[in-house]
């Protein structure tokens, strides 16, 4: 990946994150590209986004859009958007049917938080 690539990465997270109310972090190891397909179709649904980047390329992202707090490590997938409740339910209604699915941690709206946080915003 060249450093334009990066860059250009990092200015288009960095936007989105600005706007999003929630990011959240989930390991994804052991999934097969059908199952995330499904979850990315699912959050197209409710117009969340999902996209797995380096971490060093999120964590300035985040820091850009003023989101610290939380240090990124291992695999991670990231879900946002600008509803918060919507985003939580896409999350955790796909980490119901997938057991490697797991939610590590988030921002919602706009606090770091964990993922007991981001269940209860599901459930709303």
């Amino acid at each position: 990946m060249t450093k334009t690539q990066k860059a250009e990465i990092i200015e288009t997270l960095s936007g989105e994150f600005k706007t999003a109310q929630s990011v959240i972090f989930c390991d994804y190891k052991g999934l097969t590209v059908v199952e995330l397909e499904s979850l990315r179709n699912s959050a197209r649904e409710k117009e969340v986004k999902v996209q797995v980047t380096k971490n060093s390329l999120a964590t300035i992202a985040l820091k850009n859009a003023e989101l610290e707090g939380i240090v990124l490590n291992d695999t991670n997938i990231l879900v946002w958007g600008e509803d918060s409740v919507a985003t939580s339910k896409v999350v955790s209604n796909f980490a119901k049917d997938n057991e490697k699915f797991v939610i590590k941690s988030a921002y919602v709206d706009r606090e770091a938080t964990d993922a007991a946080k981001v269940e209860a915003f599901a459930n709303f």
